[in-house]
């Protein structure tokens, strides 16, 4: 089965916002998703499909570049390390924008940090260790 890699990106960098905030506090900053192709050049792997990921416009908020790969084999651990990038990018420009942590760590008034264990992404409470949830893949 092909797999669309731009298709998979957005979709992640969705979840990623919409646990992050809702519509009504990032829209008036022109917030939203945009996952642009990047060229290959000389030294990128030919396995591996480049992005731009922004939130905001194209001129972005905060923009982070992930390279996801295209075989059935390997997409698996390389959307985790998207996942990573995407969700600790975006969180940082939510909390910029809301003025308040998120996602609100259970107990604490801190945000929760972005952790990759086990091929999984996770939110995860930087001092109770076993305090997390999954980002991707969503169990």
């Amino acid at each position: 089965m092909a797999i669309n890699t731009q298709q998979a990106i957005q979709a992640l960098a969705l979840d990623v916002l919409d646990e992050l905030a809702d519509e009504d506090e990032y829209l008036p900053f022109g917030g939203a998703i945009l996952v642009d192709p990047l060229a290959s050049d000389d030294s990128s792997d030919p396995e591996f499909a480049r992005f731009a990921v922004s939130f905001g416009t194209r001129d972005c908020y905060r923009l982070v570049e992930v390279a996801v790969a295209t075989d059935e084999a390997n997409i698996g651990v390389s959307m985790t390390w998207a996942a990573h990038a995407i969700a600790d990018a975006v969180q940082d420009e939510i909390i910029e924008l809301v003025g308040a942590a998120r996602p609100v760590c259970s107990g604490h008034s801190h945000p929760m940090s972005v952790r990759v264990d086990d091929n999984t992404a996770w939110w995860q409470c930087p001092t109770t260790e076993s305090t997390r949830r999954p980002i991707w893949p969503r169990v």
